[in-house]
């Protein structure tokens, strides 16, 4: 099995297609698209989540620019940006 990097984590995840599919789902691809998606992508060992992720929305711009657009805007709680300090 095939095992992805995190960002910012020393420990490997094993890719998980059905993870992929579901979080393309929900950024509203369609069932062929999403299958268009994970047929093309070649995960390899070692490869960072990151890695994955910006390949799958180049893909989805081809094919679904909408919904790349709704899988790029999300972000998990890790990625968000720091919130910024207001100036007193």
């Amino acid at each position: 099995m095939v095992k992805l990097k995190k960002k910012g984590e020393k420990k490997e995840e094993p890719y998980d297609m059905k993870k992929l599919e579901a979080s393309l789902h929900k950024a509203g691809a369609s069932a062929a698209v999403a299958k268009k998606v994970i047929d093309s992508v070649k995960v390899h060992e070692g490869m960072s989540t990151q890695e994955l992720r910006k390949y799958v929305i180049g893909h989805l711009q081809k094919l679904d620019p909408k919904t790349a657009e709704a899988y790029s805007a999300h972000k998990k709680p890790t990625e968000k940006a720091k919130p910024t300090e207001k100036p007193m």
